[in-house]
């Protein structure tokens, strides 16, 4: 499994879980562009299981061993939103796996002609707009997000 750490911003707390749980992740900076999470997604879409973890996600042990051993084509962590985290993301992509399968399944040109907006040259999906036209195309090819627990943290600084 390809694991994957999205980058645009330090965040010292989900940096220091994934040099503890996952030290053999790719670190993918981010933060060049709007378009630079789906150019660097796509990059690397359609080979092995690919993990993303995004970068103000605190990971935890169990994330990589139940992402292994997990069958399902595409899972997720949950994790709490919106400051205090009251309300769960239970079908998000901040801490994700997508088999090799799921991504023969769902082409990056499935995922794209899901978007609704694009970056101003047309070529890619916005950062903020990308986790719908993924959920999207993988519910249009009949595949759901399968939710692991316990609950990953999310914006821990």
């Amino acid at each position: 499994m390809k694991v994957c750490y999205f980058w645009s911003a330090d965040w010292a707390i989900p940096r220091a879980a994934m040099k503890q749980h996952a030290p053999e992740a790719e670190w993918v900076y981010t933060g060049d562009h709007d378009g630079q999470y789906w150019q660097e997604l796509e990059k690397r879409w359609g080979g092995d299981d690919l993990a993303v973890i995004e970068h103000d996600i605190t990971i935890h042990d169990q994330v990589m061993p139940q992402f292994a051993a997990c069958r399902e084509p595409f899972c997720s962590f949950a994790f709490g939103m919106f400051g205090n985290g009251s309300v769960l993301a239970t079908d998000s992509i901040g801490c994700v796996r997508y088999t090799a399968d799921a991504q023969r399944a769902v082409t990056v040109t499935d995922i794209k002609s899901c978007a609704r907006t694009l970056t101003d040259d047309g070529l890619h999906i916005a950062w903020h707009y990308i986790e719908a036209p993924i959920l999207d195309a993988f519910s249009a090819a009949g595949i759901g997000v399968h939710t692991h627990w316990p609950q990953v943290g999310h914006r821990e600084k």
